[in-house]
């Protein structure tokens, strides 16, 4: 999870981590501050469930987690 390595290799504290997350997410205009907020409770939670590979370019990448962001199924409930 970006979570955990954020804190292994930056030494961040998990809301570090989070915030940086969730300001990257509307630097790139993914959600609003709402949908940031709920993706942050859900990230708190552990019910976020997708797993995204970064095997390909960055378009491919950015693709896939865009994909993950909108699908249900990537949130467990």
């Amino acid at each position: 999870m970006a979570v955990q390595r954020l804190k292994d290799n930056r030494g961040l504290t998990k809301e570090e981590a989070m915030t940086r997350i969730i300001a990257q997410q509307k630097r790139r205009g993914i959600g609003n501050t709402e949908d940031a907020n709920k993706f942050k409770d859900d990230m708190e939670q552990g019910d976020v469930t997708a797993v995204i590979t970064n095997d390909g370019t960055l378009e491919t990448l950015q693709a896939a987690l865009g994909e993950a962001l909108k699908n249900p199924s990537s949130f467990k409930r």
